[in-house]
């Protein structure tokens, strides 16, 4: 069985810390060996066309063209907004060249049923690393049951509803994103404070002295563009639990996490697009990732203890 390789090909940088949040930077020995373009790549060059699935469209489920001559990467957690509703990716899918694909997704905007735009663009950020978390457990579930990359919505939406009333968020629709514009001045510090370094491939995030998770993609050039996006997300969970003043469950220290991973037994399974799907799920941490040509292309690893109360305001 492949096993992926993640902490022999990178090397860990030195820490940075703002409030409760530490961050350290990873380096891959070597670049990837595959080469694709990201969804932001795909749409800026007109190579990607992610519609709903026809007229009426379906929640779970969006029409994905891919025009390139190159697969496309959609990352575990990108927002897609517009079309009838905003919609959040399930799992990372890399998307075959020239070909269409019906990919599977979750619902971030319970609050409309109605086109916006014909076609979906891509938000700035990451979702919030909590519900990412949730609902990552969730499809895990679901795949060891067989059925398919599918979460649970209602879980979603609760999720939803926990990040913005913690954040004191107004939204008409319910959306999720909106919690990112009522903290827009204090996430622009984090991200400020954890720039992106050059040749950097990901990073692991602690918050309140556990680990909060871990985020790489295989190309040096491909994790630049997410980095900020990443950072948002993890923001908003950081931002929570200093006003909460919880110490969470999971790693204290990153040779911990090393230790854990390689002990890991991962659910390999055909992927929705290129590759192989592979996840693992513990008591505290979901792990996920894609697997493409033996090559590790993409991997999260999420604090999941739902021990939280997000029912505090903003």
């Amino acid at each position: 069985m492949f096993k992926p390789d993640l902490f022999n090909r990178v090397v860990i940088g030195e820490a940075k810390q703002y409030e409760n949040m530490m961050v350290y930077p990873l380096f891959s020995v070597e670049d990837g060996r595959n080469e694709y373009l990201t969804l932001d790549e795909a749409l800026k060059q007109n190579l990607i066309k992610i519609t709903e699935v026809d007229e009426e469209g379906t929640i779970s489920e969006l029409k994905v063209e891919n025009f390139a001559d190159l697969p496309i990467l959609i990352l575990e957690g990108e927002e897609l907004i517009g079309a009838k509703q905003n919609r959040t990716i399930n799992t990372t899918i890399l998307i075959k060249e020239k070909t269409t694909t019906l990919i599977p997704v979750s619902c971030v905007e319970q609050g409309r049923w109605d086109y916006e735009t014909r076609e979906f663009s891509r938000h700035e950020f990451i979702t919030p690393t909590y519900l990412r978390a949730r609902k990552v457990a969730s499809v895990t579930k679901s795949v060891l049951r067989k059925e398919g990359f599918h979460s649970d919505q209602k879980l979603v939406w609760s999720s939803v509803s926990d990040i913005l009333t913690s954040f004191n968020a107004t939204s008409s629709s319910k959306a999720v994103d909106d919690a990112y514009v009522t903290m827009r001045n204090k996430q622009d510090d984090y991200i400020n404070i954890f720039k992106y370094e050059d040749g950097q491939n990901g990073i692991i995030v602690f918050s309140n002295g556990r680990i909060a998770g871990v985020e790489y993609i295989s190309l040096k050039r491909a994790y630049k563009i997410y980095h900020s996006a990443f950072i948002a997300g993890y923001a908003i969970n950081s931002i929570f639990e200093t006003k909460q003043g919880k110490t969470e469950g999971g790693y204290r220290t990153i040779d911990e996490l090393i230790s854990e991973f390689d002990k890991y037994q991962w659910k390999i399974t055909k992927s929705v697009g290129l590759g192989d799907d592979i996840r693992f799920m513990s008591d505290n941490y979901v792990a996920a990732g894609l697997i493409y040509r033996d090559e590790l292309i993409q991997m999260s690893i999420l604090n999941n203890h739902n021990k939280r109360d997000w029912k505090v305001r903003w």
